[in-house]
């Protein structure tokens, strides 16, 4: 199946518009419905699997606030990451310099050669 994409119009000041590709028709699958189709592929039950992604959910926050990087096997590593002020010498970087705080993923191995293989389809608007 395609990957379907959209051309949106995006403006800055003093810029002419330009067009750009945005994911869409995106559906969410909520934990519940992760659970139901994990346990169709495992011997686990639907509530014992809703049961470990729900520990899994409030245990990965607590885990990078306390400096770490949390790799969840071929899906990938998931860590936090910072935007920073550029300042004129290193003893002036302090917490104040950070702007931002990002969670990323950083997909595995196998996890991108399976992306490698995605198809698109431009949709209308």
């Amino acid at each position: 199946m395609a990957l379907k994409y959209k051309a949106v119009a995006h403006k800055l000041p003093q810029q002419p518009e330009r067009f750009y590709a945005r994911a869409c028709n995106r559906h969410k699958v909520s934990l519940d419905d992760l659970a139901t189709l994990i346990s169709r592929n495992s011997s686990a039950s639907r509530a014992d699997v809703f049961m470990v992604l729900t520990s899994l959910t409030d245990l990965v926050p607590s885990l990078l606030l306390q400096n770490n990087s949390v790799q969840l096997g071929e899906l990938g590593t998931i860590s936090l990451h910072f935007n920073s002020k550029g300042e004129l010498s290193e003893q002036a970087v302090t917490w104040r310099s950070i702007t931002r705080v990002r969670v990323r993923l950083r997909a595995g191995l196998l996890f991108k050669k399976k992306l490698d293989k995605i198809s698109l389809k431009r949709v209308k608007k």
